[in-house]
């Protein structure tokens, strides 16, 4: 939520007036979103988080229903690109695209998902890419994790 899609998500969810527990793996991001959002009179916290770390990931869901004490809607939008071919990418990077692109997704909607059913009323929003539905030659580790 520190720019891009998960910010404005953040905006127009405070605008409506949902309380929010935003995340990112960049703290100045989520910083900048904190200071957008003044002004909505709603509850915002944040956690600078890896998506691809399991624990990580099930101690925010811990610490976001204690902060705000129900969840509602999840939405699973962080995502990085590399532009490479398999054979020309190291397996380090493709662990790492693997990791956010995949991983964060399952984290997300596993660690969340008992917390949402709790509520009777709930959405898991995962947002994908058009390049989960047309490959490119150079998106190949990309293509996979949005298909």
């Amino acid at each position: 939520a520190g720019s891009g899609i998960g910010q404005q998500l953040a905006l127009l969810l405070a605008k409506a007036g949902c309380h929010v527990s935003l995340s990112d793996v960049n703290e100045q991001g989520l910083a900048k979103t904190v200071e957008l959002l003044q002004g909505t009179n709603v509850r915002v916290t944040t956690k600078k988080l890896d998506v691809s770390d399991r624990l990580a990931m099930q101690a925010w869901a811990e610490e976001t229903v204690q902060n705000h004490g129900s969840v509602n809607m999840i939405f699973n939008n962080a995502g990085v690109a590399l532009g490479s071919t398999v054979e020309g990418a190291s397996y380090e990077e493709l662990e790492w695209i693997v990791g956010i692109n995949f991983w964060g997704v399952v984290y997300g909607t596993k660690e969340f998902l008992p917390y949402i059913k709790k509520t009777g009323d709930g959405h898991i929003i995962n947002i994908s890419s058009l390049f989960g539905l047309t490959a490119q030659p150079t998106q190949s580790a990309y293509n996979a994790t949005k298909f």
